[in-house]
């Protein structure tokens, strides 16, 4: 596949229905169907990742520039939603920074970013702000994930000619390929015990999930529907995995499997696109955005009751 079109099916997983740009966030507002609206402004809000005391969800907005990490806090119940008002901003660039992986210490952020051209890894240290650039190669490096011990981080790479999974230290040093194919190797997520990377996959013809196991280097297909499945993210008891799933007239959804393959389900629903999920640590609730709302916004799911929330 020609590099320039590999970057651009990349960029639109996460730059999807980008918006005017304005400031300003209201208040999470709860409806009946087990869905809360983390975020509702005019900018694309996209891509959140829960903190690992699930205090605050990150989250990549435009609202600045082609895009900035922040925050904004979670309530210890559904009905809390946002606690305070304005969402916190953590990085300041005029580049598009993208798909934040919180440290297991809840320290540090890592990122992709192209603030210097190309798509990087990036990390930014919550308490300094100070960012410091891990990878550098003129091609892509993105959609970082730091491993449950915090030693490691993966990262898909098209640093061989083809888009693979990667791994590296904590620290940028020692990058190793986990994968080397000639499609599509997308958007890693290490299992909760550090054993296991899934991550999606066109080696079968349609994206699925596969199931690496870094001990014996053998591989295992998740899924098989006929639609196009990725952005893996595993439960924190490592049961289940969620995913986004193409679905019919241009409509994606976020599901769960069990990590044995077996017991399938859809979690939202509606005519909307719903992309990257990240699961709260008590394992309840998916962060994910959307929009369903008119606007890419970010929103949680409560998995105790059904998602069937009024649509666009």
């Amino acid at each position: 596949m020609n590099k320039r079109r590999v970057l651009s099916v990349l960029r639109n997983v996460v730059l999807c229905c980008l918006t005017v740009v304005t400031s300003g966030c209201r208040r999470a507002r709860n409806d009946t169907s087990g869905l809360v609206r983390m975020t509702a402004t005019e900018a694309a809000e996209r891509a959140p990742a829960w903190s690992p005391d699930g205090r605050f969800i990150a989250y990549s907005s435009d609202a600045k520039s082609k895009g900035d990490i922040y925050l904004i806090p979670f309530g210890a119940s559904p009905s809390q939603g946002a606690e305070g008002g304005q969402p916190q901003q953590i990085t300041s660039s005029e580049a598009a920074d993208d798909c934040p992986s919180w440290s297991p210490d809840g320290n540090s952020i890592v990122f992709h970013s192209d603030r210097e051209g190309d798509e990087n890894v990036w990390v930014v240290d919550l308490t300094t702000s100070v960012c410091r650039k891990l990878t550098d190669h003129p091609g892509f490096d993105g959609f970082p994930a730091w491993s449950p011990d915090g030693k490691a981080i993966l990262f898909q790479s098209d640093g061989l000619g083809n888009m693979d999974i990667w791994k590296m230290g904590g620290d940028g040093k020692d990058k190793v390929p986990l994968t080397v194919h000639e499609d599509l190797d997308t958007t890693p997520a290490w299992s909760p015990d550090g054993r296991r990377v899934a991550f999606s996959s066109r080696r079968s013809g349609s994206a699925d999930i596969w199931i690496l196991d870094l001990q014996s280097g053998s591989l295992r297909r998740l899924t098989s529907s006929r639609a196009d499945e990725w952005r893996p993210a595993w439960s924190p008891d490592g049961k289940k995995i969620a995913f986004i799933a193409s679905g019919r007239a241009n409509t994606a959804h976020i599901w769960t499997i069990d990590s044995d393959g077996r017991r399938r389900k859809q979690i939202t629903f509606g005519e909307c696109l719903d992309y990257n999920p990240s699961w709260s640590p008590d394992g309840n609730r998916i962060a994910f955005d959307s929009d369903r709302g008119g606007n890419r916004d970010i929103w949680v799911v409560e998995l105790s009751r059904p998602a069937r929330a009024k649509q666009r």
